[in-house]
């Protein structure tokens, strides 16, 4: 199968540098350093098709009250998150990365971001954490052929209590968890309490990991709908938000949605699971408009 992204790395010669990208978001500039083994990943995920914003309900420029990133990577999702939220909780176990995060916080002035270096676990304390080539793909899960390094690690509970501390309404509008397989460990073992202080979430889904059914289960037994859905898609372009100059990148990019869109390209191994607890957050010309990409959902 064609890796896509290790192609357009390879082609933009990025593999051991990183890279400054600049992005506007509702008309207010930003720019964040992004390391170069994600540019594809991060820059075409996040700026240009927002996958995790696909509903209008999961938009990251919708007003919020509390927003939590787990596995914030260099903070893409957290900086456009934290213009309209109110308050940021972003989590980053890699040191190197979280160093890339904490700068492009500090770079775009962002006051209601706090960031944490730590992985989320079944528990508090340490966890054993895996490098690989790409920095977008590091895990508590063990991996073959790899040291694993010591990082302070935090539980679901633990990080959600400390998400809605002093704030009013007790609860996190927006959970998003890119955390490499640990899904299928965390959210199976989370109490009903637990789940029902987030309001919303959007979880890539490792299925190399786990099985599909340990988590809807879960999510069911907790008062949430949901949809999951095959990689990449693309959220209708509205122009709220733009990568700015860089005109290789950006043709690349377009040129990379092309050839999967043409290819009929999807990636099994990384799906996209929305849940809410508002059927009404999944209207129905949107799963319409992609019905062919769903794997599964609730209301079927």
């Amino acid at each position: 199968m064609l890796d896509f992204g290790r192609l357009l790395n390879s082609t933009l010669r990025l593999g051991t540098a990183s890279r400054s990208v600049r992005f506007s978001v509702a008309g207010r500039h930003l720019q964040a350093l992004v390391p170069a083994d994600s540019v594809f990943f991060s820059i075409k995920d996040i700026l240009f098709n927002r996958e995790y914003e696909f509903f209008p309900q999961f938009e990251l420029t919708h007003p919020r009250q509390i927003v939590v990133d787990v596995g914030a990577h260099a903070g893409l999702y957290t900086i456009i998150a934290s213009l309209s939220a109110s308050k940021v909780l972003a989590l980053e176990p890699d040191n190197d990365i979280f160093r890339i995060l904490s700068a492009n916080i500090t770079r775009n002035s962002l006051t209601n971001v706090t960031i944490i270096e730590s992985a989320l676990w079944i528990k508090d304390g340490f966890a054993r954490f895996y490098r690989r080539g790409n920095s977008q793909l590091g895990s508590v899960r063990t991996r073959r052929n790899s040291e694993p390094i010591l990082v302070q690690a935090n539980s679901l509970p633990h990080l959600l209590n400390d998400a809605i501390q002093g704030v009013q309404g007790r609860k996190v509008d927006l959970l998003k968890l890119d955390v490499e397989g640990t899904e299928f460990d965390v959210i199976p073992s989370s109490d009903q309490e637990t789940l029902e202080k987030v309001a919303k979430m959007v979880v890539e889904v490792h299925t190399e990991h786990g099985k599909i059914e340990a988590l809807t289960s879960k999510l069911k037994q907790c008062g949430f709908s949901y949809v999951i859905v095959k990689r990449p898609f693309r959220k209708a372009v509205n122009g709220e938000i733009q990568v700015l100059g860089d005109y290789k990148l950006r043709l690349l990019m377009e040129t990379v949605n092309l050839a999967m869109g043409v290819s009929n390209y999807s990636d099994w191994s990384s799906l996209l699971l929305f849940a809410s607890r508002q059927t009404d957050d999944f209207p129905r010309s949107e799963l319409s408009s992609i019905k062919e990409r769903v794997v599964e959902s609730s209301f079927e």
